[in-house]
């Protein structure tokens, strides 16, 4: 019998047709510009906090793969990322997972997580360290950085440094069971339609007073103050409607 979550994934077919036909995850340009551990010998005081928050990106997403709600998808890859906040003095880089997780896969801080940083809109490109430049940052690197940069436009009375994503609740009807803001469109991944649908979301159902939110056909997003806390959001908001 086909589980709700599995149901829930089944409104809109542009994800899975894209996958289906082989074609990339990730869609905008990314510019490799070193290893992690390049980036931390410039950067030696934000050792400690990359590895702590890698580590907790890594026990989300096995939280939310156990659970069902990040199901493997037809590339045979993981369909749920994360993302995090690093700030470094006065620069922001955020801890994104790697596109493409294998299931069953703890993910490790230096070989399966990304710091990205100067994304641009207009290019449709973003720096990343990663263990070497095959390893790509998630598709939704993306919808990440404008979920976690949209805050001070919007006049947001916090702002979240945490996300995570994963392809449960993914229809209108199972958005509306579980009383979560749900976007109207569905559109392709990794795209700036994608982005656009996600923000305009966000302007009308403004953090911290939403947490939670459905993309149509691409399933949950969540923001918190920290990555614990979008595990306790998806634990309280997500899980029980699946």
């Amino acid at each position: 019998m086909e589980s709700k979550s599995a149901a829930g994934t089944t409104e809109g077919n542009i994800e899975k047709d894209s996958l289906t036909a082989g074609e990339s995850r990730v869609k905008f340009s990314a510019v490799w510009r070193g290893t992690i551990e390049d980036f931390l010998l410039d950067r030696p005081t934000a050792k400690t906090t990359f590895e702590a928050t890698a580590q907790k990106l890594s026990e989300a997403l096995s939280i939310i793969e156990q659970t069902g709600a990040a199901p493997v998808m037809p590339d045979g890859k993981v369909g749920g990322n994360g993302a995090a906040l690093l700030q470094v003095d006065s620069q922001s880089y955020f801890i994104v997972s790697k596109s493409g997780k294998q299931a069953g896969h703890c993910m490790k801080a230096y070989t399966d997580m990304c710091i990205v940083h100067n994304f641009s809109k207009k290019d449709w490109s973003v720096d990343y360290w990663s263990c070497d430049a095959t390893v790509l940052p998630t598709s939704d690197t993306t919808l990440h950085y404008a979920a976690l940069t949209a805050g001070e436009a919007n006049g947001w009375s916090e702002l979240p440094r945490a996300a995570l994503h994963g392809h449960a609740l993914a229809t209108e009807a199972m958005a509306l069971e579980a009383g979560l803001p749900c976007s109207n469109e569905e559109t392709l991944f990794s795209t700036p339609p994608d982005m656009a649908a996600l923000l305009g979301l966000l302007a009308v159902f403004p953090y911290p007073k939403n947490k939670s939110f459905i993309r149509r056909g691409h399933g949950f997003f969540i923001l918190g103050s920290d990555v614990a806390e979008t595990v306790q959001t998806f634990e309280s908001k997500i899980k029980p409607y699946m």
